[in-house]
């Protein structure tokens, strides 16, 4: 099967539909990348400011096709943060969004460090957040991964996935890559899902597929989507997090009644997006499962002690080469060789379906974007604040010692980091308790 960035059995189909009578078909999307890979004289490290337009498509297809290496961020990523990534990565031009709107390509001063010949694609490992520390992905982990998104939720050329996720996260840029590879019509959108116009675009050009984050389901549930009337929707996809076992055991017989197919899936960044996928039929059965490896891929459980549960472990193609914090990085080779240690405790039944039991590194996962409670220290840090990060999935919990700052911490985290009031709550604490050795005591601090 030839890369979804070259895939076009029928150039005249359907690629992106913004609405009715609105599309931009197979043959002049890839017209499109190519004449954007055109401005580009030499292999170039290219920042794509995206969103959820035909810009940012083209552009990153035309990266891909033509074999420079893209950095997908969020085209509302703040200033102070873009710095920050520019300075670190030294990118020969960035493409994004002017005062008017209009996408326009920025030349920069570049830097003479080599890029490594596989290198294709750099995402961070934090969503949104503008985290320096960025994954490193080759063409074939891309091709890899959708073809096995492709295989398991078997998708055709019918398909129309609404494009409610952003590109520049993992998983909505793998919604964009095995759909491609199938060769469907993705319904472009950056409206949320509590607009009207939203479900005018499902609605009218049929929507035959949804994917959310657990916070995603939240918002379906409070503007009634259960309720509403989607004939061509034939299934819904949920990774992001963990969503509660309630939320999936609704979702697992709603969907059954309707004769939709609702996947539970699990993934990571650094496997391109997905690792493992529950069986429609099994939801109902098993709702804190994650289910099975993807197509091409294997788990296993790391133990020292030899018991049933210990560090989930994930071999594939899909696997990246590993991580960068510099420059130098870039030109750095496959320091994984298919092998992902996830972080995540794990244990896998008799039936032969894994479920997460907890994690081994302080990171947290909000509304799909993966928080390093670390860096967040260090940010609050940097803001003259001392504060002490922690909390679960879907709630993030700041500690400070200066009551004074409380509102100050609050805003941050709204601002800066776009967090939902909802989504984190910061205490006031008479101090950050310590072990001997200076260590933070999150149990005591956060139970």
């Amino acid at each position: 099967m030839s890369p979804f960035w070259q895939h076009c059995a029928d150039p005249h189909a359907p690629a992106l539909v913004k609405g009715p009578g609105n599309a931009v078909d197979y043959g002049q999307l890839h017209a499109a990348a190519d004449t954007f890979a055109a401005a580009l004289p030499h292999r170039s490290l290219v920042f794509i400011r995206s969103g959820n337009n035909a810009e940012t498509v083209a552009a990153y297809l035309g990266c891909l096709r033509h074999g420079h290496v893209c950095l997908l961020i969020s085209r509302d990523l703040g200033a102070d943060m873009l710095t920050r990534l520019a300075d670190t990565y030294q990118p020969d031009y960035i493409y994004g969004p002017g005062e008017d709107g209009a996408y326009r390509l920025e030349k920069r001063e570049g830097s003479p460090l080599p890029l490594h010949p596989d290198l294709a694609v750099l995402l961070s490992t934090s969503g949104s957040t503008g985290s320096p520390k960025l994954v490193r992905l080759t063409a074939a982990n891309l091709q890899a991964n959708a073809a096995a998104i492709a295989e398991y939720l078997q998708l055709t050329p019918q398909e129309r996935p609404v494009t409610n996720l952003p590109f520049y996260y993992s998983y909505g840029l793998s919604i964009l890559n095995s759909h491609l590879l199938a060769g469907a019509a993705l319904l472009l959108t950056e409206e949320s899902i509590i607009s009207p116009a939203f479900w005018q675009l499902c609605d009218s050009c049929g929507a035959t597929s949804m994917a959310g984050v657990p916070y995603t389901y939240d918002m379906l549930e409070a503007v009634g989507f259960r309720r509403r009337n989607m004939p061509a929707l034939r299934s819904m996809t949920q990774a992001g997090g963990h969503m509660s076992r309630e939320m999936v055991e609704t979702y697992a017989a709603w969907a059954q009644e309707r004769g939709i197919r609702f996947y539970v899936m699990y993934g990571q960044t650094e496997a391109t997006a997905r690792m493992s996928y529950l069986p429609p039929h099994l939801a109902a059965q098993h709702p804190d499962s994650i289910g099975i490896a993807i197509p091409g891929g294997s788990f296993s459980i790391d133990a020292a002690d030899g018991s049933a549960e210990g560090e989930l472990v994930y071999r594939g193609p899909n696997v990246c080469m590993g991580y960068a914090e510099t420059r130098a990085d870039l030109a750095l080779g496959d320091v994984n060789g298919g092998v992902l240690h996830t972080g995540d405790v794990a244990v896998c039944g008799a039936d032969g379906l894994y479920r997460i039991t907890g994690r081994l590194k302080r990171f947290l996962k909000i509304a799909g974007n993966r928080f390093s409670l670390d860096e967040l220290d260090a940010h609050f840090h940097r803001r003259g604040i001392e504060a002490v990060c922690g909390g679960t999935d879907g709630k993030l919990l700041v500690a400070i010692t200066d009551a004074a700052q409380k509102a100050a911490a609050a805003a941050y985290l709204k601002d800066t980091w776009h967090l939902m009031r909802t989504q984190f709550k910061v205490m006031v604490v008479e101090r950050i308790p310590r072990s001997a050795t200076g260590k933070v005591l999150y149990r005591e601090l956060f139970g």
